[in-house]
């Protein structure tokens, strides 16, 4: 990835020499964070590093006192995303390809875990564990939103972030989601007359906007978190509710 990254690189300063300096952890922290922000507002690629020192209001030369160069900026970001505690030792961040994978490796392995939704796969399907599956989700969403922003943004110019994000965590999410609903729709716990692959997606998406997008949109609904969260999940719960048969609706009007 290295080479990927020199194509954005505003060129690496050498390190300080001489005696080493002291970082401040208030302004890695605030590096850190202005890192995740920039990156997630315009990419990897269109991010400055003085993009990042103006947004941490430090100096563009500060910047190189807590991170090497540019990729290292992205392993702080990515750290600040997640929630995942900053270096702060006394010598300057590197972050080499090698390390870049595993810290994205270990970010999605211990921010997206979903219990409720494996644990459906084996107990006895009732709507109250549908319920709780959904509501899973969204308080995923809702605990993750700013990683899954950073995620959603800079994936696309990182393979090891595509990879991580979309096919181990996405696209394994979507799927057992998908063999949930498949499976208490054929136990008549849920309406059986939908395609479940779309219906999960469909359902995520609702779920997505209100726990994460809501929070930023200008026009959003003028509506407390608690209101939101439990409007959706009664929304989604309403959607999968088993529909009468034909029959049973023709007895009914007659």
């Amino acid at each position: 990835m290295n080479d990927r990254f020199s194509q954005y690189s505003t060129g690496t300063p050498t390190a300080p020499t001489g005696r080493s300096r002291r970082r401040d952890p208030r302004k890695l922290i605030a590096i850190a964070a202005a890192a995740r922000a920039v990156m997630t507002a315009r990419g990897i690629r269109l991010t400055q590093v003085s993009d990042v020192a103006r947004a941490a209001g430090v100096g563009a030369g500060t910047i190189y006192l807590y991170a090497a160069d540019k990729e290292a900026l992205v392993g702080l970001a990515l750290r600040s995303a997640a929630e995942f505690p900053l270096r702060e030792d006394t010598e300057v961040v590197g972050v080499d390809s090698a390390e870049l994978t595993r810290l994205v490796g270990e970010v999605v392995e211990s921010c997206f875990v979903w219990p409720a939704l494996r644990a459906a796969a084996t107990t006895e399907p009732t709507p109250a564990t549908v319920a709780v599956v959904f509501a899973e989700a969204y308080d995923l969403v809702v605990a993750q939103r700013r990683l899954i922003a950073f995620l959603d943004r800079c994936s696309s110019e990182v393979p090891a972030f595509a990879e991580a994000w979309h096919e181990r965590t996405r696209r394994v999410y979507f799927r057992e989601l998908e063999v949930c609903l498949a499976r208490h729709a054929a136990h008549g716990v849920i309406r059986n007359d939908v395609d479940f692959g779309v219906a999960s997606r469909a359902l995520l998406e609702m779920i997505v906007w209100m726990a994460q997008r809501r929070v930023g949109d200008p026009v959003t609904p003028a509506c407390g978190d608690d209101t939101a969260r439990r409007t959706t999940l009664t929304l989604v719960m309403d959607a999968l509710r088993p529909r009468p048969s034909s029959a049973a609706r023709d007895g009914a009007r007659t």
